[in-house]
């Protein structure tokens, strides 16, 4: 762990699995904002919500920013006017769900509104240490939003988990694709890549 990880780690609120098995208030987004603009949460907390509970977010490791940093300077320029590529957003899944993807392919939407899944084209992870998390209960979560296309890449295992033809209770079309091939996004075919080409250093 690094300095930077172990400061933001050490600044987290505590965490607690005590009430497992019990019922827990379900927070709303809006209950989040609220507590963030009052300070009940330090604004530098990093966390999404998930079926209304906080999960706090991992530090990212350095293959994790690697590999984020490089798929985002690879991807080329899109039309402004039809496509957004961004990075980390807050989005919105209904009422008690907001997560923040690694990168996020989306309809354009203005500086002023709230960023819905309603308009991705392609959403990101990038794992390192989260892969169970990945594609487990987020899996689920961008499925029974509509999501069209989701990418789990896994530093570990040099593969990328693509869905696709999202239901209510997962994905229908699940793939691996090793490094050396291609990834084409379906709604964004422009932004094809091959995790080999980045030239990543990764140990």
């Amino acid at each position: 762990m690094n300095v930077h990880q172990k400061l933001e780690r050490e600044r987290r609120p505590a965490t607690t699995r005590g009430a497992e098995g019990l019922d827990r208030h379900k927070f709303t987004v809006d209950d989040c904002f609220r507590m963030l603009e009052a300070g009940i949460l330090p604004h530098d907390y990093r966390f999404e919500l998930i079926d209304g509970e906080l999960v706090p977010m991992s530090p990212k490791s350095a293959p994790h920013t690697m590999v984020q940093s490089a798929v985002m300077r690879a991807w080329p320029s899109v039309d402004a006017a039809t496509v957004m590529i961004l990075t980390e957003p807050t989005v919105w899944i209904g009422e008690h769900m907001f997560l923040e993807p690694d990168l996020y392919v989306c309809a354009p939407v203005s500086a002023s509104q709230k960023i819905e899944i309603g308009g991705a084209k392609l959403v990101v992870e990038v794992a390192y240490t989260s892969v169970s998390a990945d594609l487990g209960r987020k899996m689920h979560a961008y499925a029974e939003a509509g999501t069209p296309e989701y990418w789990v890449i896994d530093i570990a295992a040099r593969v990328t988990h693509v869905h696709r033809e999202p239901m209510e209770t997962g994905f229908n079309a699940i793939a691996q694709v090793g490094w050396s091939d291609r990834l084409v996004p379906t709604r964004v075919p422009e932004l094809a890549i091959r995790l080999d080409d980045l030239g990543l250093n990764l140990g």
